[in-house]
């Protein structure tokens, strides 16, 4: 029932009175008012004003650094540098749909126009963290095309009218895109962030005639909150409630995802037939965190619990080895030869890293280390010239193949090329490893420091952000990265060259007496030991926790930390083992033979590879004591720059293999691995079994990281020895 309010600001009091009430709406013609205890959806009406009392979130685990306050060093700086120099960093020159791209006049990247803000979304913080002058100049060119041509309403790009629901999905990537922007280059960020707020406001317009409704912008919906929010959190400019509004039409009107991980999930590969935009591979990594996104803004604990509940079932019935899951180009089960979108590889990345800062479950850390550090260049080659559409955990070629086991992609989507199959990875894939870098420290609600991922990088974070921070974080979070080198920053250094090498130095300085320093103890790392300062050993820390250390009394700390991971063998389709030692997977490299199918710009080719070596082989291991049967080697110096080719690889694991004449293939590819562990013809258990394999006489190989191979087989059938 209505109460009597004269105005909407008389409405609003009485609902700051009343303690269940949280929303407000009020008429004002009819002196009504109608008091909320839950958010609803709003509408657009003329007759009416509308108001929720707290606009701000729910506090995340982890408090974000500005983009600008990290910098990636060692073998990451120079991986980051190999992704500058090959393909991504060049499509600018050559590439229709980025050189003569509709965002800044020309006439390509139609359709969704999707891929310059995927492109910016990755490549404006590749120039940023490497100071590249040339990249940076390319992306603030970019930036100024897209914001001159800015619509009187503000609406961002072209009129996308005609695409209904889908028109807002392309603007997503984009405000990402235009938000690391601000914080990269703080003499443009009040030109930036008022465009995007104007944008906002016209999307928000817009949705209340048109909604997000079935379509990929309804499925893609939380990269958009993700945006809101963080404007919201910020750089809110006297906009909270119309921003908080605009979140809540996200929410709304987006995707539940929470009830189709948790009940609706299809349990096995998705027939072409029931192919929809739920179980499309590259929407349900991004939906990943869906559930942890909204909850920042109903503070509902379901969402969260939803949230962990959808990642864990994604990966029970569809994951992979390499960290991903099947999904080629929908869901497609767990069988090793069933494909991955690139796409997918970095838009699931990014959503481990969202779900770690915002829950703090430490596996979710886990998986986008295991993601990055194994899916990524999995799907590259060493030059991160070419790039696969889909990679297979067991690949035992990438040739085009008319007849495939992939479901609903077509037959050059496992070569390795400028854009095989479709162009979306072209320009999503430069995303994956700037974000990694840009969510490996954080700031923590005790006012301390978090290391999310122990590869090498440093951070420096100003002392008006450690104020906010140790001050109950009230009012918006400063956003600009800190002046180098200024009095009271803070300096946090992770060096070494993990997970090349097992040891990792982290060191705080600058710090105030006492600042708590959080270290992510990966979950594999269980007979981990540390040092503090020198002193005497500790440990073992909790594995898949954070350790808490103390800055002393002069405000520094240094945390020597070696990992000292264990050869590890882990099931999973049919029974067949992957072998992992820490972060890194190992796969059986495939010789290759290369046929160069294009040329085109620079190194940029479109290349088949079929196998030089054979690739029918089962593991000879003890799977209770892996140690036993398997021989973790390094040799020579880190990789420099392509750190993952397999020439200059130091890492490798001396295995015994037994070749199994009698596994083939199946549509092209490997066939599903058989039943592990098998038992071979003549063994002591063949007459017991009642059936056993033709294998060979026991051999050894080397393994090596699977992100160092392009034909590999990564999950191996095994026999006892």
């Amino acid at each position: 029932m209505p109460v009597t309010a004269t105005s909407p600001a008389g409405c609003q009091s009485l609902c700051a009175a009343a303690p269940d009430c949280v929303a407000w709406v009020s008429d004002p013609g009819a002196t009504q008012c109608w008091l909320k205890n839950t958010v609803m959806p709003s509408n657009q009406d003329a007759s009416f004003v509308s108001g929720v009392m707290n606009t701000s979130l729910a506090e995340p685990a982890f408090l974000e650094l500005p983009l600008g306050s990290l910098r990636p060093h060692g073998w990451m700086r120079d991986w980051l540098e190999t992704q500058r120099q090959g393909l991504f960093g060049h499509l600018q020159d050559f590439w229709a749909d980025i050189e003569n791209s509709t965002w800044i006049g020309g006439t390509a990247d139609g359709g969704l126009h999707e891929r310059t803000p995927y492109w910016l979304n990755g490549m404006i913080a590749v120039a940023y963290l490497l100071e590249d002058s040339t990249m940076m100049g390319v992306v603030d060119d970019y930036v100024d095309a897209i914001l001159a041509r800015q619509q009187p309403d503000g609406w961002l790009g072209p009129d996308d009218s005609s695409l209904g629901g889908d028109a807002y999905w392309a603007r997503f990537p984009l405000m990402l895109a235009l938000i690391q922007y601000a914080q990269f280059n703080p003499s443009a960020a009040d030109r930036v962030l008022n465009a995007t707020h104007a944008h906002v406001r016209a999307m928000q317009m817009r949705m209340y005639a048109v909604p997000l409704g079935d379509s990929w912008s309804g499925a893609r919906f939380m990269d958009g909150m993700l945006a809101v929010q963080w404007l919201l959190e910020h750089d809110p400019r006297g906009n909270g409630q119309a921003l908080w509004d605009t979140a809540e039409l996200l929410r709304t009107q987006g995707f539940d995802w929470e009830t189709y991980f948790t009940q609706n999930l299809p349990h096995g590969p998705v027939p072409p037939s029931q192919a929809t935009l739920l179980n499309h591979g590259v929407n349900v990594g991004q939906a990943l965190k869906s559930g942890a996104v909204k909850y920042r803004h109903s503070r509902d604990p379901l969402d969260a619990d939803a949230a962990r509940l959808g990642q864990a079932n994604v990966f029970r019935y569809h994951g992979l080895p390499h960290g991903v899951f099947g999904s080629d180009e929908h869901l497609g089960g767990s069988m090793p030869s069933r494909g991955t979108e690139l796409c997918t590889v970095v838009e699931t990345a990014f959503s481990m890293s969202e779900l770690f800062r915002i829950l703090g479950d430490v596996g979710f850390a886990d998986r986008a280390e295991r993601i990055v550090l194994n899916a990524l260049n999995g799907e590259l080659t060493p030059s991160m010239w070419a790039h696969q559409y889909l990679q297979q955990t067991n690949q035992r070629a990438a040739d085009i193949e008319s007849v495939h086991v992939w479901a609903t992609d077509g037959p050059d989507a496992i070569l390795f090329g400028l854009a095989p199959n479709y162009g979306c990875c072209t320009a999503n894939g430069p995303q994956g490893l700037p974000k990694f870098v840009n969510r490996a420290i954080f700031g923590t609600a005790d006012g301390g420091v978090a290391v999310a991922q122990l590869t090498p990088l440093a951070a420096e974070i100003s002392a008006e952000l450690l104020s906010h921070w140790r001050g109950g974080r009230v009012g918006p979070a400063p956003f600009l990265p800190p002046v180098r080198g200024a009095p009271g920053n803070v300096v946090v250094n992770v060096s070494g060259s993990f997970p090349f090498s097992d040891n990792v130095t982290i060191s705080v300085t600058g710090a105030p007496a006492g600042m708590p320093l959080h270290i992510r103890i990966p979950t594999w790392a269980a007979d981990a030991r540390y040092t503090v300062d020198g002193g005497a050993p500790q440990g073992p820390p909790p594995a898949g926790a954070m350790l808490v250390v103390p800055a002393g009394a002069a405000g520094e700390v240094t945390v020597e930390l070696a990992t000292r991971p264990r050869i590890a063998i882990e099931t999973g389709f049919n029974g067949a083992a992957s072998v992992y030692r820490g972060a890194l997977m190992y796969a059986l490299p495939i010789k290759e033979s290369v046929r160069v199918l294009n040329r085109y710009y620079g190194n940029s080719t479109d290349m088949a590879f079929q196998n030089a070596s054979g690739w029918q082989f089962a593991l000879q291991v003890d799977e209770s004591q892996p140690e036993q049967s398997l021989r973790f080697s390094s040799r020579g110096p880190v990789p420099g720059v392509q750190p993952w080719a397999p020439d200059t690889m130091p890492l490798s694991i001396a295995a015994t293999v037994r070749s199994l004449p009698t596994w083939g293939l199946e549509l092209n590819s490997s066939a599903p691995p058989p039943p592990s562990p098998l038992v071979c013809e003549g063994d002591d258990l063949a007459a017991l079994r009642g059936s056993a394999w033709p294998c060979g006489q026991p051999e050894q190989v080397s393994l090596v990281p699977y992100a160092a191979t392009n034909l590999r087989i990564g999950a191996l059938p095994w026999t006892h020895p």
